[in-house]
C-alpha cells in the first residue's frame, strides 16, 4: 500500500529537521559553522577639535606670542577686534593689539631692520622702514637711530649722528646713544611707542 501524501510529507520535514540539526550525522548542531554577525560600530570617545576664534587665539596666546598660520589667517578675517598678526622679518608672526603697547619683540624687530637700513641706504633706508612699520604697526613711533646729518653738532660735519626722529624729522641730533634715548624718553607722548636702532 503506497505511503499517504500526509505520511510522505512528514517524512521530508523530519529529513531535514535531522539535517539542520545534525542528528542524522552524529554531529552536534553547535559545530555547524554559522555566518558572522558584523560588530556594531564603536562609537567615537574623541572630540572634535574646536575652530580657532579670535577668542580663543587671545585666550591662549599672549600679545607678543607666536602665532601658527591658521591662527594668523582668522585674526586677518576679523576687522572688528584690535588684535592682529604682526609678521617679523624672520617670517614668523606675533600677536600685537592696537589697544595695548608694542611688545619687545615687535620693537626689537623694527630697531634691527633700522639699523640695516641705516647702514645700507642712508636717511631713505630710516624713512621707508619707519613709515611701513608705522602703518603695520598702527602706531605713532619715536626713534632714535644714527641719521646721516651734516648739522646739529658743532664740528661734526656730514657723519652720522644719534638722532631723535619722528617720522617726518630729524628732531634734534646728540653725540651718543644714550643722550639721544634720554632725551627721545623727556619728550615722549602717552601715544607714542619709542624704537631704538642699533
Amino acid at each position: 500500500m503506497k505511503p499517504s501524501r500526509t505520511a510522505f510529507a512528514g517524512l521530508i520535514a523530519a529529513a531535514i529537521i535531522a539535517a539542520v540539526t545534525g542528528c542524522s550525522t552524529g554531529i552536534p548542531a553547535s559545530d555547524f559553522i554559522t555566518a558572522p554577525t558584523a560588530a556594531s560600530p564603536t562609537p567615537s570617545t574623541s572630540a572634535e577639535p574646536a575652530a580657532e576664534t579670535t577668542e580663543n587665539i587671545v585666550a591662549s596666546v599672549p600679545i607678543g606670542g607666536t602665532l601658527t598660520d591658521a591662527q594668523r589667517r582668522v585674526l586677518g578675517k576679523d576687522f572688528k577686534q584690535p588684535y592682529r598678526a604682526y609678521q617679523l622679518s624672520d617670517g614668523s608672526y606675533t600677536l600685537m593689539s592696537s589697544d595695548a603697547p608694542l611688545p619687545e619683540n615687535i620693537k626689537s624687530d623694527i630697531g634691527a631692520e633700522i639699523a640695516t637700513a641705516t647702514a645700507t641706504e642712508g636717511n631713505p633706508g630710516i624713512k621707508r622702514v619707519f613709515e611701513t612699520a608705522g602703518g603695520e604697526t598702527t602706531k605713532s613711533l619715536l626713534l632714535v637711530a644714527q641719521s646721516n646729518s651734516a648739522s646739529g653738532i658743532p664740528g661734526g660735519g656730514n657723519t652720522l649722528q644719534w638722532g631723535v626722529i619722528d617720522g617726518r624729522s630729524t628732531i634734534d641730533l646728540h653725540p651718543n646713544k644714550e643722550s639721544a634715548i634720554a632725551a627721545a624718553q623727556a619728550t615722549l607722548n602717552p601715544d607714542q611707542e619709542l624704537i631704538t636702532a642699533g
